[in-house]
């Protein structure tokens, strides 16, 4: 033998069923494998799916926290009688002029406004103000008096008396059988037609 000849394998034959045995576990493997990838780009589609279902509840989360803060700065407005829509939206802009440092919650700082409406904003002084009375000038002393209004009217039935003359109802299952008989053939003759 020389160096540049690679030697042959031996002739060894495989047994045939120890052959089919092999293959067939082979076989199995594959399809084994071929359905495991299956089951995992399945289970890849799914994990997507619920990676975007979780994003879009934690959005939904995010939209119910805001419409719940919205709901309780709009009830503590409501509570202190600021229920119109514009001046509901200048008090959120005054609040959000606040400093953010030190500033308090929206109905808190709208509750201080309302009470010392000389420390609101500007802009929201004249809603937070309590009306002004309409002053009370005392009439001339030689002017003549208005007219009184008279007292409560009198009852509508002072002095009426109850209806007599209403028929009476007749109950069918108080009567004798005579009476009965005189009265079926009283209205038997008179058509209600």
């Amino acid at each position: 033998m020389s160096d540049d000849q690679a030697p042959e394998p031996p002739n060894n034959p495989v047994p045939w069923q120890r052959f089919v045995k092999v293959n067939e576990k082979a076989s199995a493997l594959e399809a084994r494998v071929a359905e495991l990838e299956a089951e995992a780009q399945s289970w890849q589609q799914k994990a997507a799916t619920a990676d975007t279902l979780a994003q879009q509840v934690q959005q939904w989360q995010t939209t119910a926290e805001q419409a719940q803060a919205g709901l309780t700065e709009y009830q503590a407005a409501a509570r202190l009688g600021v229920t119109d829509p514009e001046l509901f939206e200048a008090a959120k802009w005054a609040h959000s002029r606040l400093p953010e440092a030190d500033r308090p919650a929206f109905g808190e700082a709208l509750e201080s406004w309302k009470g010392d409406p000389a420390s609101a904003p500007l802009v929201l002084r004249p809603h937070l103000a309590p009306p002004a009375a309409p002053p009370q000038a005392a009439p001339p002393a030689g002017a003549p008096q208005a007219p009184r209004a008279p007292a409560a009217a009198p009852p509508p039935n002072n002095g009426a008396a109850p209806y007599q003359g209403a028929p009476q109802a007749l109950d069918v299952m108080d009567m004798d059988i005579a009476t009965y008989r005189q009265h079926r053939d009283k209205y038997k003759s008179t058509s209600l037609l």
